[in-house]
Order: structure tokens, then C-alpha cells, then sequence
């Protein structure tokens, strides 16, 4: 495989093993499950012949992972801005490394589903009254599975996420210098793009929104290399980048359109590799969202699993009434401040008005559910769940892309660069107009970018997760903004490497401040504040949010200490619970999902003796009293607790019901 081989001796190295690693990762998930081996040891075998195979395969290729000498690398981060990304990873790194998992859905599916498929020693369909558990791709999961089966412990998963974090400025490098952005404009821009706060605050999460957005540039870098120079090897890497990209999230399916205007033109250089083009195709049903809708089909009767969710259908008559609304929450998500002291009165006062303006005639059912949803709300705080690209980054991309245009029209100079590596003068002719040189090709990938972005907001529900649910479409929305060739010369501007740092500087005040992993003792300052006066409503909240998040992680352990140490199987109903921590530590205990309309005699069957619940959720979800429904299987309630595990709810009952 000269061509792959080449590929892994041009920057950046790591980032191609780090597609091959995630690829082998899914396809060993799916393969261990079909032999029933998804365990410790079958993930040590897995990875042994992996390993022995890449071995064999270096020796009689030659192949040598060539990395940039240390000086190099010392004199790169001496830079401003490569230095001010270092000191952001290093910070996310950090707080990682110090602070448990908390992402909200990490906890409640993506880490169950694991421990349940390891449990039963393969991908099962999961009996359970969260349908989550069950409809979403399994990418990222896949990643965590090695991970619990060897270490038992959920600490290393931050990894997952920061390595590709960190991997991001080169692979951005790569896409841009390729779709025709110049090269010191490039140079600078990989380090500002990264520092974005729906990528940066999940630098260290187990959020895969971050994890899905480096699949969706790896398949655009090389596909533009691949196209470029002619190389297969970056051509079937990115087969596997953009598989994998709809493997971890379905929402990212429209991107395959941009990645199919990239490599069409190579389909000769694909065709004269056929086994190993194939090979790689049939690697990349594997890896992508292709299994998750063919099981979803069979089991819920939905390739899209919306149906087993109970989501209502697209309700908005009119297409553009929906690009409409959602392009405005876009918006503000994008432009909101790392921090909104003005948050409380925004809410109040404009985020109605904005709802009611987006309730338009055309807009129906659809308007109405706009209002009554959070998407135009403000936070105080800039946090990875609602966040986008975020004030810095998009206001600089802005003010730029303006500074540029401007001085291209006085200059008379041309406004865009060379097409996909080529340099193509094509102008368009009028007295006083500057010249543009956007070429068919660079015309065909801005065109899919256009309409894969349409389809995504036609598609989409206008939800307060709208700005990070996009974060893959964000490196390709890019690229427009930065085609004009007088942004080379706004780079070199003092005023834009001040407002760069600016930007970079800004990005530190969420990572410090970020509830889920503080750098800083907030909890402990704000008592202290609170203590010496400071008693209005933002202290109290403040408390509270970080309260919920630093004990969220274990947030369902107190049901657990309930329980007789000699009993190893736990009966549970939850809908969008942390289950995860009912499993710690891991490896000790087996928790089955449980729904209502289980008999006693098939309780008794697997093994259950007590039931952990939510209370209100139970009663509000299944409309049956917790009391009717213990009767009804011949239980009683062993323990109440009272627990607080979200923010903006407050303490709720849970219980512990014993089967007699």
C-alpha cells in the first residue's frame, strides 16, 4: 500500500492513526459481539493481531511514522497563537484529568449501553423504557467499550475527546490550504478555529459532538489531498473519516454530500485499486451509521429511530419558515458572550419577543412549539451543551472576512484564491468591481456546503442544543468566509493578531469557569462570597450549578449504599437518569432495566430483588401511581432518597421498592 504510506509520512501523522485506531475500534465492537466475545479478553486478542499485523505490515513496506524534531516543535510554540492553543489543551487536559464524566447524556445512555452490551458479552437491544439507549449511532461508544472492559473505570474517557481536539489545527490547516484558503492565512486560522466553544469545552467532555466534527474535517482534508496529489491511501482515509463521522452521529448523514463533491473526480484512482477499494467500503458500512438503521429498522420498524422516541413529525408547512427559525437561533447561539451578566433580563424581556416574531403564519404548529421551547434563552455562562463556535471566533471570522473584502475592493485586487491547490485568475468584468476567482471546482464544494447546511435547518428542530447539534458543519461553513486572497494581508495587520490573542484569551474564561470541570474552587469562592453578603439570585444559582455538577458523576450512588453488599443485580427504571453510577464501581454489579409492564414472575426470573425509580418521572411518564404499580407486582418501598441531580429542578424522591 505505497499510496497509505505515503500518507503517513506527510503532517499530520497522528491524525491518519488516529482515524485508523477509531475504525479498528468500531469494527472490533461489531465483530466481538457477533462472536459473543465483548470482553477483556477479547479486546486484548483484537489488539494483539491488530498490532501484530501493523508490525508485519511496517516491516515489509518500510513504513516509519515521521514525526517534526523537537526543535521545531519548540520553535512553533514559541509563536502567539500555536502558543495559546498549547496553554487552552493544557487547560483542558487539566480539568479532565481532575474531574469525573458529567455530560448529561455520556451518563444517562452512551455509558449504560456500554456496561449492558459488556455485560451480556455483545451489542444487544436493550429492554428498557429509554429508547435512547437503543436508536443512536454507536461511534463513540465503541471507542469507550475497550476502555471499561480493561481499566473498569470511566476516568480515561476525557482521552477520547482530547486527542482529537488536539489534532484539529492540522487537519484544519490541511482543508483549508486545500479548497484554495492562502497559505499564511491557513497558518494562522488553525490555531483560532480550534479555540471555538462548542470544540474547546468538549476538549475534555464526553460529549460527541467534538468527536464527529474531527471525522467530518479528517474526511475533507484528505479528500482534498487525496484529489490533489493523487494519493489513494488519503483517499481511503477519508472513506473512513466520513463514515465514521455518521457513525457517531446520524445528524452529520447531509456531510457525506460535501465529501462526495470532493473524491468524485477520483473515482479512476479509486477504480484502479478495486479489492482495496472495496475493502475499504465495506469497512466503512461497518464502521458508519449503515448497522445502527438496519437494526433500528428491524426492532423499532424506523431506520431513524425518531418514531421509538415518540418525536412528533416535521411539522412547519413551509420549508423556509423552518431555515428561517432555525437560522436565527443559529445566530444568537453563535454571537452569545463566554458571559452574560445580562442573561436574567434577556430572558425576560427579548428572548419572548424574539419567539413571538418567529411565529409566523407559515410557521403553524411548528411556531407555536418555538415559543413555548427555551431556544432564544440566554446562559450566564457559556457551556458545552448549548454553546456554538462561540462570540470570539465567529466575531473575528466576521470582522475579518469584512476588513478583507474591503481591502480588496480598494486595491481592485482579486477576492478569492486558488481553486483547490491550482491558482485560477478567472475574472468577472465591470467598471469599478473587484476581481473574482472562484472556480468551478471551488463553486461545486461551496454549493454542497450551501445545501448540506439547508437540509440540516430544513431537517432540524429549533431546540436550545441547535448551535452544538452543527458543530461538524462548522469547519466546512468556514471556508467561504476565508477564500479572499486579501485576508492575507489583514493577517499580518496588528490589530488582527491583537484581536487574535484577544479571542484566545477570551476562549480561557468558559474553560476555567465550565460547571462540569472548574479550574478554579467555585463552590468554595462563592460560599465564601456568599458569606461576606453577596446574596442575590445569581449567588444562589451559581451554588447550585455547581453543586449538581460536581456530584453528578455519582449523582444515583446513594441508592446503592441502600442495598445488602451480598446483592449484584439492580432493577431500574429511568428516562433520562444517570444510570451510569448505579454501576460503580464497575464490574461489581449488574443493573437491569426494568419496565412497567414487567411481571412479577419475570422479575423474579432475572434475578431482581429491588428496583430503583424516580418517583415523579415514573408517574408522570407511565400515568400509573409508584404505589398501584407495587402492588400490582407484589412490592414494597425499602428506601426513600431525596436527590439533586439537575440545576434547574431541584431535590426530587427516589425510591427503592423490594419485591416480596
Amino acid at each position: 500500500m505505497p499510496s497509505l504510506v505515503r500518507s503517513f509520512k506527510k503532517a499530520p501523522d497522528l491524525a491518519a492513526l488516529w482515524i485508523l485506531l477509531c475504525a479498528f475500534c468500531s469494527c472490533a465492537g461489531w465483530i466481538l459481539s457477533l462472536l459473543h466475545e465483548l470482553n477483556g479478553l477479547g479486546y486484548i486478542v483484537a489488539f494483539a493481531l491488530a498490532l501484530g499485523g501493523f508490525a508485519l505490515w511496517a516491516c515489509t513496506t518500510e513504513v516509519g511514522l515521521r514525526l517534526p524534531p523537537a526543535s521545531k516543535l519548540v520553535r512553533r510554540f514559541k509563536r502567539p497563537l500555536p502558543l495559546s492553543f498549547l496553554i487552552l489543551s493544557t487547560l483542558a487536559f487539566v480539568g479532565g484529568a481532575l474531574h469525573p464524566p458529567t455530560n448529561w447524556d455520556a451518563l444517562t445512555y452512551r455509558v449504560p449501553r456500554v456496561l449492558h452490551w459488556l455485560a451480556e458479552g455483545r451489542w444487544h437491544w436493550i429492554h428498557t423504557v429509554f429508547p435512547r439507549v437503543n436508536l443512536r449511532g454507536c461511534g463513540f461508544e465503541w471507542m469507550m467499550a475497550p476502555l471499561i472492559a480493561l481499566t473498569k473505570t470511566d476516568r480515561p474517557f476525557f482521552l477520547i475527546n482530547f486527542i482529537s481536539f488536539a489534532l484539529m489545527p492540522g487537519l484544519f490547516f490541511m482543508s483549508l490550504r486545500g479548497v484554495g484558503v492562502r497559505g499564511r492565512v491557513a497558518a494562522q486560522w488553525m490555531w483560532i478555529l480550534p479555540a471555538g466553544y462548542c470544540f474547546l469545552l468538549q476538549a475534555a467532555s464526553l460529549g460527541n459532538d467534538l468527536f464527529a466534527a474531527f471525522f467530518a474535517l479528517g474526511a475533507f482534508a484528505y479528500g482534498l489531498r487525496g484529489r490533489q496529489q493523487g494519493r489513494s491511501g488519503d483517499l481511503w482515509l477519508s472513506m473512513l473519516a466520513i463514515a465514521l463521522t455518521t457513525g457517531v452521529k446520524a445528524n452529520n448523514l447531509p456531510l457525506v454530500l460535501v465529501w462526495a463533491v470532493v473524491v468524485a473526480p477520483c473515482w479512476r484512482l479509486l477504480s484502479a485499486r478495486p479489492i482495496a477499494t472495496v475493502s475499504t467500503a465495506l469497512v466503512c458500512l461497518l464502521i458508519s451509521f449503515f448497522p445502527t438503521a438496519v437494526l433500528n429498522s428491524w426492532y423499532a420498524g424506523d431506520w431513524t429511530g425518531t418514531k421509538a422516541e415518540g418525536f412528533p413529525p416535521l411539522r412547519s408547512p413551509h420549508p423556509l419558515a423552518r431555515i428561517e427559525a432555525n437560522s436565527g437561533v443559529l445566530f444568537m447561539q453563535n454571537f452569545a458572550p463566554p458571559v452574560a451578566p445580562f442573561a436574567k433580563w434577556w430572558n425576560a424581556q427579548v428572548a419572548p419577543s424574539l419567539a413571538s416574531q418567529a411565529m409566523t403564519s407559515e410557521m403553524g404548529a411548528f411556531g407555536q412549539d418555538m415559543r413555548e421551547s427555551p431556544v432564544f434563552r440566554l446562559d450566564e455562562l457559556a457551556i458545552e451543551e448549548t454553546t456554538g463556535m462561540g462570540l470570539g471566533a465567529c466575531g473575528l471570522l466576521l470582522v475579518s472576512t469584512i476588513a478583507a473584502l474591503r481591502f480588496a475592493w480598494a486595491q481592485r485586487s482579486p477576492t478569492s484564491g486558488p481553486s483547490l491547490g491550482r491558482r485560477d485568475a478567472a475574472q468577472t468584468r465591470g467598471r469599478g468591481r473587484p476581481r473574482c476567482a472562484v472556480s468551478p471546482s471551488q463553486a461545486w464544494v461551496l454549493a454542497a456546503i450551501a445545501l448540506t447546511t439547508l437540509v440540516f435547518l430544513a431537517a432540524s428542530f429549533a431546540t436550545e442544543f441547535e448551535a452544538r447539534l452543527m458543530s461538524a458543519y462548522y469547519p466546512f461553513l468556514v471556508v467561504p468566509f476565508l477564500l479572499p486572497l486579501a485576508h492575507a494581508q489583514i493577517v499580518r495587520q496588528r490589530w488582527w493578531r491583537i484581536a487574535a490573542l484577544a479571542v484566545a484569551a477570551m476562549a480561557i474564561i468558559p474553560l476555567a469557569l465550565s460547571p462540569p470541570r472548574p479550574l478554579l474552587p467555585m463552590l468554595t469562592i462563592v460560599k465564601k462570597l456568599r458569606q461576606h453578603g453577596w446574596s442575590s439570585p445569581l449567588a444562589v444559582r451559581t451554588e447550585r450549578v455547581y453543586s449538581a455538577y460536581s456530584i453528578r458523576g455519582e449523582g444515583l450512588e446513594p441508592l446503592t449504599r441502600l442495598l445488602p453488599s451480598d446483592d449484584k443485580r439492580l432493577g431500574f427504571i429511568g428516562v433520562d437518569d444517570p444510570e451510569t453510577s448505579l454501576w460503580k464501581p464497575f464490574g461489581s454489579r449488574r443493573v437491569i432495566d426494568v419496565c412497567p409492564v414487567d411481571t412479577a414472575a419475570q422479575l423474579r426470573a432475572e434475578g431482581i430483588r429491588f428496583i430503583a425509580l424516580h418517583s415523579p418521572r415514573f408517574a408522570e411518564e407511565f400515568r400509573i401511581p409508584v404505589e398501584q404499580w407495587c402492588s400490582e407486582i407484589g412490592a414494597r418501598t425499602f428506601q426513600t432518597l431525596s436527590l439533586d441531580l439537575r440545576a434547574g429542578e431541584g431535590p426530587s424522591e427516589w425510591r427503592v421498592v423490594e419485591l416480596q
